[in-house]
């Protein structure tokens, strides 16, 4: 239970009631909840944990708003298996369990500043949850380095642009001190949201005929 505590993922009631498993599979419920759908290919479907992504902690303890530390999903399709399967007997690597791949979950950190992004930890994972393999590395590729047209560049942008917007929702699942110095970028970000969402208000009313200082009726109505 420890690796879909991890992943934040939810069981339908069809793992505990299958009588059978060598014959009726657990089906795996992806709750939206927990995870942000991005993209669908014809291979796999790209999903992040929006519940457990958070920001970096530097060694003094501090909250690094530039780092991203995030856990992903990815949901394969019947050839994307078979071609998992097919690469790993030509490694010459173990296949026990793989009949039943359901997909994969890795453990990522984006370095916005940097522009580069590290897959820590690669599971695979069958369709019971359980992980078949784990595979860790320490190499980054550069964000820049990356087609446009790239599927991962376009699903780690979609990590990015989350966290752009989502900044309290992050700094809260983060166990770590807020600077001094970045909360007061974030309070001026606020008040200059705050301040276009008024205008846009106003220019909506305006739009529409309405005055700024338009009310509800007469103060000596009736």
């Amino acid at each position: 239970m420890k690796h879909i505590k991890r992943w934040g993922i939810n069981l339908t009631l069809a793992v505990f009631f299958c009588a059978m498993p060598a014959v009726c599979q657990a089906e795996e419920t992806i709750s939206q909840d927990i995870y942000q759908w991005v993209q669908s290919t014809a291979r796999q479907s790209y999903y992040f944990n929006k519940q457990v992504m958070h920001y970096g902690v530097d060694a003094e303890g501090f909250i690094d708003l530039d780092v991203l530390v995030i856990p992903t999903l990815h949901q394969y399709d019947s050839i994307q298996k078979e071609d998992v399967i097919t690469k790993r007997r030509w490694k010459g690597l173990p296949v026990k369990g793989y009949d039943g791949l359901y997909g994969s979950a890795d453990f990522v950190i984006i370095n916005m500043r940097d522009g580069t992004v590290q897959v820590k930890e690669h599971e695979e994972l069958d369709s019971n949850w359980g992980i078949l393999s784990t595979m860790k590395s320490d190499a980054t590729t550069s964000l820049v380095s990356l087609s446009d047209k790239s599927v991962d560049k376009k699903f780690y942008q979609s990590i990015i642009d989350y966290a752009n917007t989502h900044q309290e929702e992050l700094i809260s699942h983060t166990k770590g001190l807020l600077r001094r110095s970045d909360k007061k970028k974030l309070d001026a970000i606020k008040k200059a949201k705050a301040k276009e969402e008024v205008r846009k208000n106003s220019g909506q009313m305006r739009r529409y005929g309405l005055s700024d200082t338009w009310k509800m009726g007469d103060k000596n109505d009736k």
